[in-house]
């Protein structure tokens, strides 16, 4: 189907739909979407995003100040969202357990 540009038309996704076909397709724009055949749109499944071994040497030898070296690895090897890290007290983490109860929604523990 000729687009204009390689983006799809709100008229051809309304055809797609129409037809009941399951399909998983582009709109060339960086948009990706899955249709069921029931015409129910679905977010794509997120893939993993990981780090190359390049691209980990580069981020961890990069010249920043000490305070964000130390975060970079402190997310980096717990896995923790930024705000997690950032709203993070001392009072919830427990270096004697090597625990760190992380807060959910920024409220109070």
């Amino acid at each position: 189907m000729a687009t204009k540009g390689g983006l799809l038309s709100d008229l051809q996704l309304k055809h797609w739909i129409e037809a009941a076909v399951p399909l998983t397709a582009s709109d060339g724009g960086g948009l990706m979407f899955s249709l069921s055949g029931a015409g129910n749109a679905t977010p794509p499944v997120r893939k993993r995003l990981m780090l190359t071994r390049t691209e980990l040497q580069l981020l961890l030898n990069a010249p920043m100040r000490r305070p964000n070296a130390l975060a970079i690895r402190i997310l980096l090897a717990t896995g923790v969202r930024g705000e997690e890290l950032f709203t993070a007290e001392w009072k919830n983490v427990h270096l004697d357990e090597a625990r760190w109860h992380t807060v959910q929604g920024g409220g109070a523990a």
